[in-house]
């Protein structure tokens, strides 16, 4: 390519950027992609813009080192969950292994820790507690979406999620609150079986707080009132092979 082609194509290039006919990347983007092989910022917006499916075997895989930091969003909070609560993963590598991960991201106050009246936190007993009816699509999904941006306000993220079992099957809409955490606050909840959370737990945002899962509550399809019940929680028996 001449010179003089190469100075019309950059031109044009900076014409459309302008007009906003090609979305300029963000700075992230940008300095991701100095050093990445392919368009890392295009196929970000790609992948959280569409229907998502089973979790692949590397996301699968970074499963068993995954814990809660200061550097995880909380789409990267909730990918994590959704990811571990997926049949692929229930009981691989081992007995319970996605309960047991997703156990990990829930905040001091989250309802499970009331709702287990041991205090003894398990990839088993959160199993059963996930098992029940209206929170059953959790289990089942198949596919799963974003609706819409992360909202953050005063510590707490809130994000919508809409999920179903295949491509003939309603979707169902998931409503997830996370909030900040200090990591001294749910390490003491997990190891004393506290419920924690107050002021000592839910702090603003600050790279000593991490994200957490603290409450997510379901939606049934075709506007169908929120399935978030209290009082009729109820133990389960062992799971049906």
């Amino acid at each position: 390519m001449g010179f003089f082609a190469f100075t019309l194509l950059a031109a044009a290039s900076g014409a459309l950027l302008r007009t906003g006919v090609i979305p300029a990347p963000t700075r992230a983007c940008a300095l991701r992609s100095r050093t990445a092989s392919s368009p890392v910022c295009f196929e970000t917006l790609a992948k959280t813009s569409g229907t998502h499916g089973a979790p692949s075997d590397a996301e699968c895989a970074v499963l068993v080192s995954a814990r809660p930091q200061p550097a995880l969003q909380p789409r990267e909070v909730i990918e994590t969950m959704i990811h571990a609560l997926h049949r692929s993963n229930w009981d691989h590598p081992q007995p319970y292994f996605g309960f047991e991960v997703a156990l990990r991201f829930l905040s001091p106050s989250h309802q499970y820790r009331s709702y287990e009246k041991s205090k003894k936190y398990t990839a088993q007993s959160f199993q059963r507690y996930l098992r029940q009816p209206h929170k059953a699509k959790l289990l089942s999904w198949g596919e799963y979406r974003w609706d819409g941006d992360v909202t953050l306000i005063q510590g707490e993220a809130y994000q919508q999620i809409s999920v179903r079992a295949g491509p003939e099957d309603e979707w169902a809409s998931v409503r997830w609150l996370l909030t900040r955490v200090s990591p001294a606050a749910a390490a003491a909840a997990a190891s004393s079986g506290k419920a924690g959370g107050g002021v000592d737990a839910k702090l603003g945002a600050s790279a000593q707080t991490q994200w957490m899962v603290d409450a997510v509550f379901m939606h049934q399809p075709d506007g169908g009132e929120d399935d978030v019940v209290a009082d009729d929680i109820v133990p389960l028996d062992e799971r049906e092979r």
